[in-house]
């Protein structure tokens, strides 16, 4: 048999006994192997490949003619097809299986934004799509990732009480950096890995991220106590499920915040409710406006963003199917629809990013921040842009600034429509420089200075009588709808609301900015300026973080 398939070939062999290659099976009596006298065997093969062996014994010499060979061969290819289709079936079973589960779990995800619920649907979902022996949910907080939600974990180890720090040479760094799962098929061959005490030993782990807008907020922690490996299928439906779960599990924070601060501004306009009659009537107008502004908030970040995750998780499958990869022009179908889902998550994070601000609930966290360096990285996101419209971005005189506190994000957002805005409105060939100083103390407006940053560009202009226009919502230069609908592109089209959301962020920290140009002419792009003054430590950041005034900005 072993012959037949190495050569692929059938073996007709009339006396066994006198034949080299006839091995007795082990534990076979000698009357038993004694019993055969010839033998059989045919190759198992469908295209090519070879399934097995079709192996038939006799008690007689000769026993097999060549008319019994034939017709046997003949079986033997009907005995591979049939083989072959009832694998199919199941494996076609057990996918469909696969895809019914990772929807209904993503629909029960998209039911909810009780975050308790969501984490514990996460890994209960999980478990029947991936097994694993323990299972967790971490996020980051900080500088820390806390478990929030654990399956598995025996009584009396309290996993929810576990808080780790993140170091540079730690697995959760390198999940952030690469923004791909990390599989560890025996953790007893690392001599780094941190065993927990009361714990059965690990010996097989995945670690898949939890990305939100190309953010890692966290990671799904999944823990084998057996030398049994995950393959490569589990780990791809592990990463489809988890682009899923970090889109729910990123809802339910944002509703949870922002019903925190619902409870804090209800509670503020109650307590002054109780002064005067004047106050009570004020507060009911407040609380229909925060009525209003919740119930868009909450609509938009619920219905707007859970057909999205729908869409995004199946997308993502396609995108991982081997049969899509070999087809180029149904790959760059299934990606361009994944670049439309990418692309209407940020409009719907910059109209969530608009009500915030409009509704005063931007939450700001202030930290020392090195403005080079986050302009820096906003200019390596549109390098390619750059590229593809031989635009030049360069960037002067950033050395030097000093340390100011302001919120990373929501800087980085500021910074990042500015620049888009110069790229849209300055044609292709042209050139965006950003540069900036500092600034002395200033009297009481800046007493311990600020910082100046300049975003020059050789584009259209602005006409004078729009220099202010052009800082409101859903404001735009021209007939939209007669030009592209890229962000990027040449007057592209879009929602109306980055220059909008910069102005806010940028008065948030008790910052100004405003636009120059000597005018609007397509012709001879006379270019424009835009402002951005900041102090180095803003009053207004430090009284937003004492009064708990705000809600987090969407990054």
């Amino acid at each position: 048999m072993g012959w037949v398939a190495a050569h692929r070939q059938t073996a007709n062999v009339s006396h066994v006994s006198e034949d080299p290659r006839y091995i007795a099976l082990r534990g076979s009596s000698l009357s038993e192997a004694a019993a055969i006298a010839s033998e059989l065997a045919l190759p198992l093969e469908v295209a090519g490949q070879l399934l097995g062996v079709l192996n038939i014994e006799h008690n007689v010499p000769d026993a097999f003619n060549a008319e019994d060979v034939q017709v046997l061969e003949a079986l033997a290819d009907q005995v591979a097809v049939a083989i072959q289709n009832a694998a199919n079936y199941q494996a076609e079973q057990a996918r469909r299986q696969i895809t019914e589960r990772l929807y209904t779990v993503g629909m029960a995800l998209s039911r909810t934004l009780d975050l308790k619920k969501i984490l514990d649907l996460i890994l209960a979902g999980l478990v029947d799509i991936v097994p694993y022996d323990r299972g967790s949910v971490m996020l980051e907080y900080g500088n820390q990732v806390v478990v929030v939600a654990e399956k598995g974990f025996p009584p009396g180890t309290q996993p929810l009480d576990v808080r780790v720090h993140i170091k540079e040479d730690d697995v959760f760094q390198e999940l952030r950096r690469t923004q791909r799962p990390l599989l560890i098929p025996d953790v007893q061959q690392r001599a780094d890995w941190h065993y927990v005490k009361n714990l059965s030993p690990a010996r097989s782990w995945l670690g898949v991220p939890l990305v939100y807008q190309e953010n890692v907020i966290g990671m799904l922690s999944l823990t084998r106590e057996h030398p049994n490996p995950y393959t490569e299928d589990e780990k791809a439906l592990a990463v489809t499920f988890a682009s899923q779960a970090a889109m729910a599990v990123q809802n339910a924070l944002l509703y949870e915040n922002l019903a925190t601060v619902n409870r804090e501004l209800e509670k503020t306009v109650q307590q002054l409710s109780e002064r005067t009659r004047d106050l009570q009537a004020a507060y009911q107008q407040l609380e229909r406006l925060d009525r209003t502004k919740s119930g868009f908030i909450n609509v938009a970040s619920h219905e707007l963003r859970t057909p999205l995750t729908v869409i995004s998780g199946y997308n993502q499958m396609l995108l991982d199917d081997p049969q899509v990869k070999k087809n180029d022009t149904y790959f760059q179908i299934v990606a361009g629809i994944q670049s439309g889902i990418a692309r209407m998550e940020v409009i719907v994070g910059s109209i969530l990013d608009m009500a915030k601000i409009d509704s005063r609930v931007l939450q700001l966290h202030p930290e020392p921040l090195i403005l080079s360096m986050l302009i820096q990285s906003v200019r390596a996101s549109l390098v390619d842009v750059c590229v593809q419209r031989h635009l030049t971005l360069v960037l002067q005189g950033l050395e030097d600034l000093p340390v100011i506190e302001a919120d990373t994000e929501a800087m980085r957002k500021a910074i990042y429509h500015l620049l888009v805005n110069a790229l849209k409105y300055t044609p292709d060939g042209g050139s965006i420089t950003v540069s900036g100083h500092a600034l002395p103390p200033d009297g009481d407006e800046f007493p311990e200075g600020g910082v100046e940053i300049i975003v020059s560009d050789t584009g259209i202009g602005i006409d004078p009588s729009m220099r202010e226009l052009i800082f409101t919502k859903f404001y735009q230069t021209g007939e939209v709808l007669i030009h592209s609908s890229g962000t990027t592109t040449f007057k592209g089209g879009g929602p109306g609301l980055g220059l909008a959301i910069t102005r806010g962020i940028v008065e948030a920290h008790g910052g100004k900015i405003w636009a120059e140009s000597p005018g609007h002419d397509e012709q001879a792009c006379p270019g424009s300026h835009f402002h951005i003054v900041l102090p180095r430590v803003s009053r207004m950041l430090q009284h937003s973080a004492m009064s708990g005034f705000g809600a987090s900005a969407d990054a």
